[in-house]
């Protein structure tokens, strides 16, 4: 049994790339679940966002309609509709360069997600590869001790 002491530290070397690897590995998939987080948060904090702005522009309107209207001036007649018209466009371009911006924050944080699973799918194998390479430069003393004892 003693002829098994001096491949020691190659499987105490292997043991600690695999655990390492494992441990960087569950570490990614950690950072990618956060990101994966993120990502909804930044496509329902958009929607809410986008939602708030169509609320901001009915009123706008409305406020604009009642202001016409109140002045005794035609609210649905020639230029007072083409501003109408024009307010209505551009608040709904807002509201979807709003929703527009939230979706490429989303999808940041979805890449940098799968990013992350593949660094840690990586690292475990890097590990794993480790492992086995600390092994088998130990191989041939390995047999020559069993060949021996």
């Amino acid at each position: 049994m003693a002829w098994i002491v001096p491949f020691i530290p190659a499987i105490v070397g292997a043991v600690g790339a695999i655990s390492q690897g494992n441990a960087q590995a569950e570490s990614a998939e950690f950072n990618a679940r956060v990101s994966q987080q993120n990502a909804a948060r930044a496509d329902a904090q958009a929607k809410e966002n986008a939602r708030r702005q169509r609320a901001l522009n009915q009123r706008d309107i409305g406020s604009l309609i009642a202001e016409r209207g109140a002045s005794g001036l035609q609210t649905f007649e020639g230029n007072a509709l083409d501003i109408i018209n024009d307010s209505l466009v551009q608040g709904e371009l807002l509201a979807q360069d709003i929703e527009a911006s939230g979706k490429v924050t989303a999808q940041d944080f979805r890449t940098q997600a799968a990013l992350g699973r593949a660094s840690g799918s990586g690292a475990q194998t890097a590990g794993i590869l480790s492992a086995g390479g600390s092994l088998l430069k130990q191989a041939p003393a390995f047999g020559k001790a069993l060949s021996t004892a």
